[in-house]
């Protein structure tokens, strides 16, 4: 897809599994009680969010982000994740990213074999 575009992800991204979520509205103070911006303002919510998220396979730890970033005129938010000594592999057949904070759960399912390009897996 990256080809497609013709669009070059930035430096900081190089070697990372990056997922990007639009329309993840945290501002405010939501049914939780829990302010969006609690703990330090915008960069408390970011570490809130870097603590409750992972990419889970089945067999294999758990990978958390190293960053959550913010594109504030597109509101997306990028979760990047390190490839790391235990890499996602085709094996591994299927990856959930998963986000929890307060009364918030989020689970997006990404089946690898629909991830393959020319045989390759191309994460």
């Amino acid at each position: 897809i990256r080809d497609a575009a013709k669009k070059e992800l930035p430096k900081e991204f190089a070697g990372s599994y990056i997922i990007s979520v639009s329309g993840l509205q945290l501002g405010g103070r939501g049914r939780d009680g829990v302010s969006g911006g609690e703990g330090g303002g915008p960069q408390g919510l970011e570490d809130r969010l870097k603590q409750g998220t992972q990419l889970e396979r089945k067999g294999a730890d758990p990978i958390a982000p190293e960053k959550v970033l913010l594109n504030q005129q597109a509101q997306v938010r990028y979760f990047v994740f390190p490839r790391g000594s235990q890499p996602i592999q085709a094996s591994d057949k299927e990856v959930v990213f998963h986000i929890s904070m307060g009364l918030m759960e989020l689970k997006v399912k990404f089946a690898l074999k629909d991830m393959a390009y020319q045989g390759q897996l191309a994460l």
